[in-house]
């Protein structure tokens, strides 16, 4: 009875080890977009629980720890992100793909598809409270929003 209980304890051991040194060699599967590796410490990490989620926590709670505006507005059903519904704002890979590298938008016209507008520049302000109307007719979107120009 006692060898068994060495016998388990040792492989247990030795799987645990392995699974810790298997993860010091993880690798990114890309690099970061250039707003995500402008953030102090994210593209040097290779803890990547800090945005994918750890043990209990989710990715999406993850994203929100540093997204604070986006949490409130799926909290109060407000702004564009409380309009969706609850399975498409639990996961934000789903319209911000990640790892694509510094010249990937990481809002692009996928992200407006899913949001519920196929044309970018049709896109309906009222649903983040803006009314567009009166002079903000007359300008470009990229006039107001940096990376506006989406592919």
């Amino acid at each position: 009875m006692n060898n068994a209980r060495f016998w388990v304890a040792a492989l247990s051991a030795t799987g645990v080890v392995a699974l810790s040194l298997g993860s010091l060699g993880r690798t990114s599967p890309g690099p970061l977009t250039a707003v995500h590796s402008q953030e102090a410490g994210l593209s040097a990490s290779r803890d990547c629980s800090q945005c994918h989620g750890a043990i209990t926590t989710t990715m999406t709670e993850a994203c929100l720890e540093c997204h604070e505006p986006v949490r409130q507005q799926m909290e109060l059903a407000d702004g564009l992100h409380g309009t969706f519904e609850e399975k498409l704002a639990g996961s934000c890979a789903s319209c911000h793909s990640e790892h694509h590298g510094q010249s990937f938008d990481i809002i692009n016209r996928r992200s407006y598809a899913l949001a519920g507008s196929t044309d970018p520049d049709a896109f309906d302000h009222t649903l983040v409270g803006f009314p567009m109307d009166g002079n903000h007719l007359e300008l470009e979107c990229n006039e107001c929003h940096a990376n506006a120009d989406v592919e």
